[in-house]
């Protein structure tokens, strides 16, 4: 059955049937010409015919050619696909579109090897985000491969023709099928493989017996059924469908859009007010609804005009009655493939189908949570949920553990079958981090065992603190972590009892007795904080270094190893190397809080003192200052940079004013000695920079006070940096 455009792209054609004879107004037309009719009423089996007698009058026309090739891609047919797409791309002239197909019917053909060479040739002609995430799936692709963690089989109710879409139903099941039944008229698609095959029908199965469900007028169908979904305890019903009565068909084919009804179905066999959803269109389609539990939410995918591609999930909100205008999920769910067959679990998780993701082939299942009212980044479920073929339509019951999907993978009864998987092992990540800052640990022996002592496994984390989980549900376990150096963490427990646990990482934190130095880099000219500045942390009693570049607040941070001496510098261009000793002896924890002040490169330097409460220069420093001036002189691109304090006694604002005097009388001093004011940069302080303990309350002798009564003078020649 041609699944893909009966209820994938979501266009479905009208049940009439067409031979490959021509009529007689045919006779007056070209085989090209009938064939792009059928390709455009989706009739692909009858367009390969007429095209592939076109090519015999005109064998270099590639687009019939591609035509055919996409035809048996529709029609599932991936190998004769193949074939024609590698002839195609053969060819200098190919395009971009052939060389992306042959590319995905290689990876459906299960070809990784081969299929990663094309996407990577393309990727060099022209970059592409799906293309990259499509090549990065397949090359982490046994990441995916998780055939332990399920249990499949075949649903034994499935039939030669396709079934799907099986959810519970009134304490019963129901399920799609293209099985015909001898209880209604027959009717049967354009692009039946076969005479068994009828229209989409829903059909139940109670006790062991499948019957197709009872339609009423109301809901007598004129074409495909499509996927439903219930809510409000299963007294309400949005269902899939193409209504011929109402449709308007686009001109020269018999496409129909499909679109969502609502209905009260508290008798589950005679659905009652039944309403159209008022975002239906005539236009494009609106179909695979999927509601949170008390109705409020509607998930669905539409081809509607803005999308990024070929079919988009659509969110909308239900207000007092009336549907909100529907909003696209956006780029972290949405791509320019389909993304179809959305179902919401325990109104926290999305599931989807997709065909532009990373993946096996065809379509994918993926799972997306609910984060902070945001969707995650989807994640692929894996083998043997996906396959290379096409894989959709997931539901499960409470227990999250268990459920039904649809493939039409090799091995099945029919064109599409339905599955039931069982969940038999827990597969997550953990990850180990410290408690204080939520550093990640790598390189941590992790012994997870089975409280019983029967089983357990061991694994080392990784650079970013993860590591692999896969044990068997129904346990309780312990877990051991142990690093050299480190405190090891004896008594975490975490269970897999719990049928709804849905944890995407088991976080452990660990290391109490982690021990850090830690700082900030400030310039000792001007007091500002220094970002990108290298600080070293070399380990004295082993040599090994390790580096660490200042962020934007000038902050520095290593890790320490107890009973450890320790040396850390920083060094930067312009300034002058400078660094302490740490010796971490019986000490096993902490922070230890150290920063430092990078004294900027110069020439010359002197230091002047003052009397107390005054801003003269004192006689016996004079010459000193002519000592700069000379340098100053000698060094025409030089600049004095003076730096003014005042000690604590008197009020701030005093000793501001005081170290601003101090600054002037300096200034003034070298302008008379011809040094200009713009070759001069200064600071005046105030207290604010005390060399000693001598603050504001505190009794110290006059030699204390009077060696913060000071001023910095540098010359710094910026010609040379």
């Amino acid at each position: 059955m041609n699944r893909f455009y009966h209820y994938i792209v979501i266009f479905l054609i009208a049940c009439l049937s067409f031979g490959q004879g021509k009529n007689a107004l045919d006779l007056f037309r070209g085989d090209r010409q009938v064939a792009n009719e059928f390709y455009e009423q989706l009739d692909f089996r009858n367009a390969i015919h007429f095209f592939e007698k076109s090519l015999e009058k005109r064998p270099g026309d590639t687009d019939s050619q591609f035509k055919i090739a996409k035809s048996y891609l529709q029609l599932n047919e991936t190998d004769a696909s193949e074939v024609w797409l590698r002839s195609l791309v053969s060819n200098p002239d190919a395009n971009m579109e052939m060389n992306m197909l042959y590319a995905e019917v290689l990876r459906r053909n299960g070809k990784s090897d081969l299929a990663k060479e094309w996407y990577t040739r393309i990727l060099q002609y022209e970059y592409n985000e799906e293309i990259a995430s499509k090549l990065h799936f397949l090359n982490n692709i046994s990441y995916y491969k998780r055939d332990s963690v399920y249990e499949i089989e075949n649903f034994i109710h499935n039939s030669k023709q396709s079934d799907f879409s099986l959810q519970p139903f009134n304490g019963a099941m129901i399920f799609l099928s293209a099985r015909q039944t001898e209880r209604y008229i027959q009717h049967q698609p354009a692009t039946a493989s076969n005479e068994g095959e009828g229209m989409l029908r829903y059909f139940t199965l109670d006790s062991g017996v499948v019957n197709q469900l009872t339609y009423d007028e109301d809901l007598k169908p004129y074409f495909h059924d499509g996927p439903l979904s219930f809510y409000n305890n299963e007294s309400n019903v949005a269902f899939t469908r193409n209504d011929l009565r109402d449709s308007k068909r686009s001109k020269g084919t018999n496409r129909v859009n499909l679109k969502i009804f609502l209905a009260d179905c508290e008798n589950p066999l005679a659905w009652v007010n039944i309403k159209p959803f008022e975002h239906n269109s005539d236009s494009y389609s609106v179909g695979h609804p999927s509601l949170n539990s008390n109705g409020t939410v509607m998930f669905f995918s539409s081809d509607m005009p803005g999308g990024f591609g070929g079919a988009d999930l659509y969110i909308s909100y239900n207000y007092d009655g009336t549907w909100s205008t529907p909003e696209n999920l956006g780029a972290s769910i949405n791509t320019s493939g389909n993304e179809l067959f959305p179902t919401v679990f325990n109104d926290t998780t999305l599931y989807f189908s997709s065909t532009g993701l990373g993946g096996f082939g065809g379509l994918d299942i993926f799972v997306s949570s609910f984060k902070n009212n945001k969707l995650s980044k989807p994640k692929n479920m894996g083998s043997p949920i996906n396959s290379i073929s096409d894989d959709f339509s997931l539901n499960m019951d409470e227990s999250g553990r268990k459920g039904y999907f649809s493939s039409n993978r090799l091995g099945g009864n029919g064109g599409d079958d339905i599955y039931s998987f069982r969940t038999i092992m827990y597969a997550g990540v953990g990850k180990v981090v410290t408690r204080q800052t939520g550093r990640p640990v790598d390189g941590a022996k992790v012994k997870i065992t089975q409280v019983d002592g029967s089983d357990f496994w061991v694994y080392t984390t990784d650079s970013v603190g993860s590591f692999p989980i896969k044990v068997p549900y129904d346990s309780d376990y312990s877990i051991y972590i142990e690093k050299e150096g480190h405190s090891s963490l004896y008594s975490e427990e975490f269970s897999t009892l719990d049928s709804r646990i849905n944890y995407d990482t088991l976080r452990l934190s660990m290391w109490e007795d982690d021990l850090y130095a830690k700082g900030k880099l400030y310039s000792n000219e001007t007091q500002k904080l220094i970002s990108e500045v290298t600080v070293i942390l070399e380990d004295l009693d082993n040599g090994v270094t390790e580096s660490f570049v200042t962020d934007k607040s000038g902050n520095y941070e290593f890790v320490l190893t107890p009973n450890t001496r320790y040396k850390i510098s920083a060094s930067h261009d312009g300034f002058i190397s400078n660094g302490f000793s740490i010796n971490t002896l019986d000490i096993f924890s902490g922070e230890l809080l150290n920063d430092i002040l990078l004294e900027e490169e110069f020439v010359d330097k002197v230091v002047t003192y003052f009397e107390f409460n005054s801003s003269d220069i004192r006689q016996s420093h004079y010459e000193e200052l002519n000592q700069l001036v000379r340098t100053l002189k000698r060094f025409p691109e030089s600049i004095l940079n003076i730096a003014a304090h005042a000690d604590a006694r008197g009020t701030e604002t005093y000793n501001k004013r005081l170290s601003q005097n101090r600054l002037n009388k300096l200034v003034k001093y070298f302008n008379s000695r011809g040094i200009p004011k713009w070759r001069i940069q200064g600071i005046a302080f105030g207290e604010e920079l005390l060399l000693n303990k001598c603050s504001s309350g505190v009794e110290c002798e006059e030699d204390d006070h009077s060696k913060n009564r000071r001023a910095e003078l540098k010359v710094q020649d910026h010609s040379i940096h």
